[in-house]
């Protein structure tokens, strides 16, 4: 497993991600293909990337696992939807994570302070997120979010889809 200065221990009592995996909500992935020209299908795998990403930040409190970088930005804007269906985001929050997890976009301010570090510093967090995240989530989940998403949801991709 991996320990440094930037992952917590796991958390022991978040709720199993098979069991969070259960929970759907069709209206948000009606919300994101009526946004989007997507698939049913793209758009639940999504969301399910999307609650995938939640459990992973919470189980390991974490800033260099809560980030969205470009590879799975299809993902925020997933979370950009469901967020919009208020009350349905607060229940799922509560209910499963015992407290709204909030959508922090990234400042100028820590825009700025990336800068700043060096490069083998970010190369080296950046190893570290996706070792733990190949390691939590497995293989096929690391293809997705870091070879089939950054190809397939670039951002002029993304913007193409929306259909309005």
């Amino acid at each position: 497993m991996i320990e440094s200065n930037n992952v917590s221990p796991l958390k022991e009592e978040i709720v199993d991600l098979k069991l969070l995996l259960e929970f759907k909500d069709d209206d948000v992935i009606d919300g994101f293909c009526q946004k989007y020209d997507v698939t049913r299908d793209d758009a639940n795998t999504i969301f399910e990337d999307m609650l995938r990403f939640f459990w992973l930040s919470e189980k390991y409190n974490s800033e260099l696992l809560s980030v969205i970088d470009h590879p799975i930005l299809i993902i925020d804007k997933m979370w950009h939807t469901f967020i919009l269906f208020t009350r349905n985001y607060v229940q799922f929050c509560n209910t499963y994570f015992g407290r709204y997890i909030h959508h922090a976009p990234t400042t100028i301010s820590e825009k700025k302070e990336h800068k700043k570090k060096l490069k083998k510093e970010i190369l080296q967090e950046k190893g570290q997120r996706y070792e733990l995240i190949y390691e939590m989530l497995g293989k096929d989940i690391f293809i997705r979010w870091f070879l089939i998403y950054p190809d397939q949801y670039t951002k002029d991709a993304i913007l193409k889809l929306r259909k309005y």
